[in-house]
């Protein structure tokens, strides 16, 4: 199951760098930099956001898309996030960034208008806390 997931990619000199974000993933950065997802995203709209935090959230997407690529090697750190940052500029790497989180924070958004889920949905209702199905 894919579930709540934003993804996106950012290419350094021929080098792609893959950026995932989950409700996880999202968590974290938001432990990283101390302000949940939706302020983070209301700074940016404000032009308040600021350059440590979305170097934070960066790091955070990159991270996680590397976990998921399964690619090995170190981890990355914040410097290299910063890095990115520095070589890319903040415009696009915020918006390689804020397109991902959105993708997390709009799932679901598919529902039938009387609110009830799609057929396909592949946790019926009462399954996540019972286990039971309906």
């Amino acid at each position: 199951m894919q579930g709540a997931r934003g993804e996106g990619s950012l290419e350094i000199e021929g080098r792609r760098y893959a950026l995932l974000f989950t409700n996880r993933a999202l968590a974290e950065g938001e432990k990283a930099t101390g302000k949940s997802t939706l302020l983070l995203l209301r700074s940016l709209e404000t032009m308040e956001l600021g350059i440590g935090d979305l170097a934070q959230l960066l790091y955070v997407g990159m991270e996680y898309g590397r976990r998921e690529a399964r690619a090995g090697g170190r981890s990355y750190t914040i410097n290299d996030a910063f890095r990115i940052l520095d070589a890319l500029g903040f415009a696009q790497v915020a918006s390689a960034v804020v397109q991902a989180v959105v993708a997390v924070l709009s799932y679901g958004q598919g529902e039938a208008e009387d609110g009830e889920r799609p057929a396909e949905d592949p946790l019926p209702e009462g399954e996540i806390l019972t286990g039971a199905s309906s």
